[in-house]
């Protein structure tokens, strides 16, 4: 059986999307958070998992709920 981390899952790439769409793309997001934009691009590919920090960030720079850009959480 294997195992995938919940940060490489498809529903983050997809709610890290929205999220960059909802300020205008990965480019605003990346300049609104101060997360490069070459981190947001390698956790939109799953090529890593993202810091506490960086999720805090991204999360406040689009106005959605860290739970929510996590995991889905918090019904938003």
């Amino acid at each position: 059986m294997t195992r995938t981390s919940p940060l490489r899952d498809d529903g983050f790439a997809h709610r890290l999307r929205h999220a960059a769409a909802l300020v205008g793309g990965v480019r605003a997001l990346s300049r609104a958070s101060g997360v490069s934009e070459a981190m947001v691009y390698r956790y939109l590919a799953g090529h890593c998992d993202i810091t506490r920090g960086a999720l805090l960030a991204l999360a406040r720079a689009a106005g959605v709920p860290a739970g929510w850009l996590l995991a889905g959480d918090e019904g938003r």
